[in-house]
């Protein structure tokens, strides 16, 4: 399963820990894969959906017993990124040692369409921002469960085959391990540690298959 791999790879995962990407590189995969390990462990998964890409067919293909596991899931799609700050706010209070681990996909989405409409300037949007990475980091402090989230990738300007993460330099800062995910070719993709508390940097390759992500050797 994905916690399993990604630690049998890069370490034990500790505080936030926050995967980036483009489109089809598996972020929205490894988020399920590791709410569903969570689940057969009988401990709740708190999922925040912004963007509403979490699928009960692809969580059937991923586990037969996946009715059942679904009782332990707790999915919640805000709609803005007011609400989505007042709900990990609160989501402090609610977490507890049933808990066993809280997933955001994609904690950018709303932060770019906050800035798309100008609602409010730079300032105000990356400060609701940062609340966030607070909230989840003293989530995952408090009560030592791993917290995922995920980032949308753009294209460097100077560079269209290198990308960074959306409010890269705010959430890189704020969680405590940062990997990408990059496409190697039409099937394979990378994940690359580019922060960890060992400062180590290491990759594996792997593809995403029916059953989830499967690493090549």
């Amino acid at each position: 399963m994905s916690l399993n791999i990604i630690e049998n790879e890069f370490g034990k995962l500790n505080g936030v820990t926050a995967i980036y990407g483009e489109w089809a590189t598996g972020k929205t995969v490894i988020c399920m894969l590791a709410a569903l390990e969570t689940a057969r462990s009988g401990k709740k998964v708190f999922y925040i959906d912004p963007q509403k890409n979490f699928s009960v067919e692809r969580i059937k293909q991923l586990d037969a017993d996946y009715e059942k596991l679904l009782e332990n899931f707790i999915i919640i799609s805000p709609k803005d990124m007011g609400e989505q700050k007042n709900l990990l706010e609160k989501l402090r209070k609610k977490v507890n040692d049933s808990t066993g681990i809280v997933i955001v996909d994609t904690i950018s989405a709303l932060y770019r369409l906050k800035f798309a409409k100008k609602e409010k300037d730079a300032y105000h949007i990356n400060r609701d921002l940062g609340l966030q990475l607070t909230y989840l980091n003293d989530i995952a402090r408090k009560h030592s469960i791993p917290v995922i989230i995920t980032a949308e990738a753009v294209a460097k300007p100077e560079s269209e085959q290198e990308t960074s993460m959306v409010a890269g330099n705010l959430i890189g800062h704020m969680c405590t391990t940062v990997i990408e995910l990059k496409k190697y070719d039409e099937a394979r993709k990378i994940a690359i540690l580019k922060k960890s508390p060992s400062k180590e940097r290491k990759r594996f390759m792997f593809e995403i298959v029916e059953k989830g992500i499967e690493v090549i050797a």
